[in-house]
């Protein structure tokens, strides 16, 4: 997500503010006492002057960084003419920057939550005096701009005959499931409590109880004689009667070429999750 980020602190004296740049709010900061701090690359004000720099930030951004996640929107221009920006300028909209041009041959580099749906927008003019341009006929969209800001948007687009401008609904897509390889995991799981019977079986009597109700606990419920009767094959533990496979045998109930072995009472290839299943 590519919001318009606006953060503003104070301390006992002075406020201060971090925004993205656009050429509207420097010349209104000075106005109101504001300093620009390099270093930290924010605007100083006087404390006094909060609630007054606060609205500069709702007017110039739409928001004075607490606008919640439910207040962004989508907002979608639509350019009936060439918008150009000012000379050696970027173009703006909705306290966001559009995109940026560099030269008259430079094309525009889009900002942050921009998607051109059609059309075109690149610099113009001359070598000397070029600018940032959205060429007539472009549409596009900006994305997670506050509410407040693509209305007032919404309004000026209209007015100033540019075009037509509006909030589109954009739904988020929903996570899409996890593929979990069932097959694979049961193997895992039996590999794990054929090693846990093997830590068992050599630490003895010093060995310290698993939990009740887990699978630990049941393998060390088996008979030591059971275990012995088995055996580890291809990681897992397998029953008597099981002999490796040949390389690349496949499980004959779920397909997993892994901890496979060829069991013979069931006269076919099984994984260790599934030997029994005959």
């Amino acid at each position: 997500m590519c919001s318009t980020a606006v953060t503003i602190t104070a301390d006992a004296t002075t406020v201060r503010v971090a925004s993205p740049y656009n050429p509207d709010f420097a010349p209104a900061a000075k106005r109101l006492g504001g300093r620009w701090e390099p270093t930290t690359r924010t605007w100083l004000f006087d404390l006094r002057d909060e609630a007054r720099v606060r609205d500069l930030c709702r007017r110039i951004y739409g928001t004075d960084g607490t606008v919640a996640t439910g207040d962004l929107v989508t907002l979608r221009l639509t350019a009936t003419c060439d918008v150009a920006s000012d000379v050696h300028g970027g173009l703006y909209a909705a306290g966001r920057q559009i995109a940026h041009a560099s030269g008259r041959d430079s094309g525009a580099r889009l900002g942050g939550g921009i998607v051109v749906l059609s059309g075109r927008v690149t610099s113009g003019g001359s070598v000397k005096n070029w600018y940032t341009v959205m060429r007539e006929g472009a549409v596009v969209l900006i994305r997670d701009v506050p509410r407040e800001a693509a209305e007032r948007e919404i309004a000026e687009w209209t007015t100033r005959g540019l075009g037509s401008a509006d909030i589109v609904p954009e739904q988020t897509p929903a996570a899409r499931p996890i593929a979990v390889d069932r097959a694979a995991l049961e193997a895992e799981r039996a590999r794990l409590l054929a090693r846990l019977a093997e830590i068992d079986a050599t630490l003895g009597g010093d060995a310290a109880p698993a939990p009740a109700g887990t699978q630990a606990a049941a393998v060390a419920a088996i008979e030591p004689g059971a275990l012995a009767l088995g055996q580890v094959i291809d990681g897992s533990l397998f029953k008597p009667d099981a002999s490796p496979a040949p390389a690349g045998a496949r499980c004959a109930v779920c397909g997993t070429t892994h901890h496979v072995a060829w069991i013979a009472g069931a006269g076919e290839a099984l994984c260790a999750a599934h030997q029994d299943d005959y």
